[in-house]
């Protein structure tokens, strides 16, 4: 008998490899495979291992939710490093904190996303010495002394960041074997993810999660909510937290399909719903779920697929919970605490 697949990287190894033409992740205007996922997760573990980030060695990933962020993150684990999603709403003084405090070598963030969000921006204040930095591939900062190179997604890159092309064109010479030996010698007990807490008394704190933990509690999660082969699960909330990572991680395991939206619009979000034939929804918060209610398709939205759903009832409004449970009768409502 084998050994259990206790690791992020050998998990998605497998998935591909079993369920590799089914899709795995589902944006409002892209999808990708099992296979396609884990071989760009693949290119982005050879870019890090070209870049010379070694096993144990701390990765940060400051995007919003986009497919990118789900590569890098199984990439960052292939290569035998850690992941370290980083909230997109950090402010300069945040960021600055975090970067130095989690020892990142390196971040994977790309510039302006929105007009009232520029990731570059907020980096350029956070870290005053990167303006000055000579070599791209070779990061000297006296605000993050461990911090070797910033990787940017979109065009136009700002001076000191590597532009991603470049950076996952560096991993063209390094063979899958280089990947598959890394994701092997990968130990189930060592961290996989460190987690921010929100910083409500203090300075925010690094919670090591070892590769054994998410797994296996993404499991117990899939058990909890019925999660079959082959289902939809759909959750509009940030990929950077917790809540979003852990379904994710239980449905792509189980050759699933991870359903999600970068930014939550309750049309979008009923299109998707109906469309796709989700199986399970994670709309969990008050202004989601009325949203949802009182947006005009809510009535005419087909939701018959839906089997379960965390609701949290028990901190909604009378109004809501009424609302949802007249609407989606064949469904059940759970909630979570923690």
């Amino acid at each position: 008998m084998s050994a259990p697949i206790l690791t992020l990287g050998a998990m998605l190894r497998r998935s591909a490899a079993e369920h590799g033409e089914a899709d795995a992740l589902v944006f409002p205007d892209r999808r990708l495979t099992h296979g396609e996922l884990e071989a760009s997760a693949r290119r982005w573990a050879k870019a890090l291992i070209a870049l010379g980030v070694q096993p144990g060695e701390n990765v940060g990933i400051l995007l919003t939710t986009r497919p990118e962020f789900i590569e890098a993150m199984f990439g960052i684990a292939m290569a035998g490093a850690t992941a370290v999603p980083v909230n997109a709403r950090y402010q300069p003084g945040e960021l600055a904190y975090l970067i130095k405090d989690a020892d990142l070598v390196a971040l994977i963030t790309t510039g302006k996303v929105a007009d009232n969000l520029d990731f570059a921006e907020r980096l350029a204040v956070a870290l005053p010495s990167l303006a000055d930095a000579p070599d791209p591939l070779r990061l000297k900062l006296a605000e993050a002394p461990a911090l070797r190179q910033i990787i940017c997604l979109d065009s136009p890159c700002p001076a000191g960041l590597i532009d991603c092309a470049s950076a996952l064109a560096r991993g063209s010479d390094v063979a899958d074997a280089e990947v598959d030996r890394r994701i092997d010698e990968t130990d189930p007990q060592s961290i996989a993810l460190i987690l921010y807490t929100s910083g409500t008394t203090a300075n925010p704190k690094g919670c090591m999660i070892r590769h054994r933990g998410i797994v296996g509690n993404s499991r117990n999660l899939g058990t909890r909510y019925k999660m079959e082969p082959g289902d939809r699960f759909w959750s509009p909330l940030p990929i950077f937290h917790i809540a979003g990572i852990l379904p994710m991680v239980a449905i792509i395991d189980l050759g699933g399909s991870y359903l999600t939206i970068p930014n939550f619009d309750a049309g979008v979000a009923l299109d998707m719903l109906e469309r796709e034939r989700a199986t399970h929804a994670f709309p969990c918060f008050v202004t989601i779920m009325q949203d949802l209610l009182e947006h005009p398709k809510f009535a005419t939205t087909d939701l018959s697929s839906v089997r379960l759903m965390n609701s949290n009832f028990a901190v909604q409004p009378d109004w809501i919970r009424d609302k949802m449970t007249a609407a989606m009768p064949h469904t059940i409502q759970v909630g979570t605490y923690g």
